[in-house]
């Protein structure tokens, strides 16, 4: 007779079970996020940004990590047209 599993933990197949699926599920979203953000963000920043999260923060941290990497893209992008615009036209030099 096995002794039973009384310290509430899941067991280590379980538990091994679910990190797959976690896994799998996020590897699955993040490659939904990379096919919408294709041409709003680089997918290589996308890319460093999901590893960087996930490492700092886990999954939580890669899930943050692509809206943060979209928020730094699309104002950087502004600002630097909002710069272009603020110059005026550059008149050829003589």
């Amino acid at each position: 007779m096995e002794p039973e599993n009384t310290s509430g933990a899941a067991p280590p197949q379980g538990r091994a079970a679910l990190q797959v699926i976690l896994v799998t599920l996020a590897v699955a979203a993040a490659a939904w996020v990379l096919y919408k953000l294709e041409r709003v963000v680089l997918p290589l920043a996308v890319i460093v940004a999901i590893l960087a999260g996930l490492e700092l923060g886990g999954i939580a941290g890669m899930f943050l990590a692509i809206p943060a990497v979209a928020l730094v893209s699309v104002t950087s992008r502004h600002w630097l047209e909002w710069r272009r615009d603020d110059e005026g036209p550059v008149s050829p030099a003589a």
